[in-house]
């Protein structure tokens, strides 16, 4: 299949910045950090539901739109739908949710966070989201995920540690903040000591390069 260019990226280059603290698979306290983290597309073998296709609260396991995060009447949650949790979409504040994406993963029963699960949505503009997993991830990386086309496509990046938080720019020749300028995320491994590292993308969050 041919990628698609992205638009974005042909409007401006934007910086993603990532802030870690302590290394990657570091052998006897000394840290060791890749110099390219790849991303790649999210896409699944199985069949996911139709992009934009609308979801019904029995179709909602649990009952409920977790993780919303709005911009104006746009915003963007988690939806529990069968074994899977699907980001999902909203263009007037919240009366209607739509599929926004492929699974991010299979439901964990126990709580959230199965195989990177994200337990966070950031909504930076109509078109533009974050999604990650917070704080207490369970293992040596955690994942990002980043759209910035409703959902259509979203890139997954590892990241090494667990994400504590993020901070981010937008812009754009409208009130709409069409263009991410930047995104900057601060991770902290399992490890006790290290120190901190900041990766950059200027490609769309499609790779990531070591500071």
């Amino acid at each position: 299949m041919t990628r698609t260019k992205c638009v974005f990226c042909a409007l401006t280059a934007f910086v993603v910045s990532l802030s870690f603290n302590v290394g990657w698979n570091g052998s006897a306290g000394a840290a060791t950090w890749p110099k390219v983290l790849a991303s790649h597309l999210l896409v699944h073998s199985r069949n996911s539901l139709v992009f934009g296709s609308l979801v019904t609260r029995s179709d909602l396991r649990g009952g409920a739109i977790y993780d919303q995060s709005f911009f104006g009447k746009y915003g963007y949650g988690q939806a529990d739908i069968g074994i899977y949790e699907y980001p999902v979409s909203t263009t007037n504040h919240g009366r209607q949710w739509r599929i926004a994406g492929q699974d991010f993963n299979l439901d964990d029963t126990s709580g959230m966070g199965a195989g990177n699960s994200p337990s966070n949505i950031v909504t930076l503009s109509s078109t533009i989201a974050v999604a990650y997993r917070r704080g207490d991830i369970i293992g040596p990386v955690s994942a990002i995920f980043v759209t910035i086309d409703s959902g259509r496509k979203w890139y997954i990046t590892y990241v090494p540690g667990s994400v504590k938080k993020i901070a981010t720019i937008v812009g754009g020749s409208n009130s709409n903040n069409t263009v991410l300028v930047s995104l900057a995320a601060s991770v902290s491994s399992m490890q006790a000591s290290g120190k901190e590292r900041i990766y950059t993308t200027l490609d769309c969050g499609r790779s990531w390069s070591l500071a």
